[in-house]
């Protein structure tokens, strides 16, 4: 086509259509440099959401292997020795007492992984859909509930025997601090509705995150920005 209107085209029309293209010229090269400064903006905020979503993950899975460890019925003889023991505690109270420190002592060990993922979850809520951010509440608060549950037997342990209603307390809190990893409505004490908690929080996180592992688009970015900017506020 171009050798065509080379050939054929009356001179006037090829000195005009030089013009035209001299003209253009500048335009274009704005536009090129306009496009490629938005695709560069593009790839660093693939990018950091990238990484910022490779980390939320890692900080989740994190999370739910540490309240595994926690939570679990297991305990070595060692462990609880970190509490401080009181002047006059017998051999047996103080064997009694370091098994009640044992899940506090957990809990402090774990403690930097609950910290990561709370500034993970602040970031998520920032670049992410809101629910990624309260299921990693969910899983911090389970930290909590453990904690609490902790004091909660501790203090009704020192109650025996204990009445019906006060039992059936225990029992709960028994489910919350011990892990069975099913569901036992006739059982308080092995209905272990939190593991069924964690998991769902850990689901919902992951399928949120995980499409932001694979190879970054620019469609996949906008629907980050979509679905950010379409999140009422709380």
């Amino acid at each position: 086509i171009i050798l065509g209107a080379l050939l054929w085209a009356p001179p006037g029309a090829m000195e005009a259509f030089g013009k035209v293209l001299g003209a253009l010229s500048p335009m274009v090269t704005v536009g090129l440099a306009i496009f490629g400064l938005f695709i560069w903006r593009v790839q660093l905020v693939a990018k950091r959401r990238f990484e910022l979503a490779e980390e939320a993950l890692v900080n989740t899975y994190a999370v739910v292997y540490a309240l595994e460890a926690i939570r679990s019925a297991f305990s070595w003889s060692t462990e609880g020795s970190t509490r401080k023991q009181g002047e006059k505690e017998t051999p047996e109270q103080k064997e009694k007492l370091d098994q009640a420190f044992v899940p506090f002592e957990r809990l402090n060990a774990h403690a930097d992984k609950f910290s990561a993922l709370a500034k993970s979850s602040l970031l998520m809520e920032a670049h992410f859909d809101k629910s990624a951010a309260d299921n990693m509440r969910v899983l911090m608060g389970a930290r909590g509930r453990i904690g609490s549950a902790a004091n909660m037997i501790r203090k009704l342990e020192g109650m025996q025997p204990l009445e019906p209603g006060s039992q059936k307390t225990y029992d709960k809190l028994h489910a919350i601090l011990y892990a069975s990893g099913s569901r036992d409505p006739q059982h308080l004490a092995y209905d272990d509705v939190l593991s069924e908690e964690i998991g769902k929080a850990r689901d919902v996180i992951v399928a949120e995150l995980r499409p932001h592992l694979e190879e970054p688009t620019l469609g996949t970015l906008l629907r980050v920005r979509r679905k950010t900017l379409s999140t009422p506020p709380s």
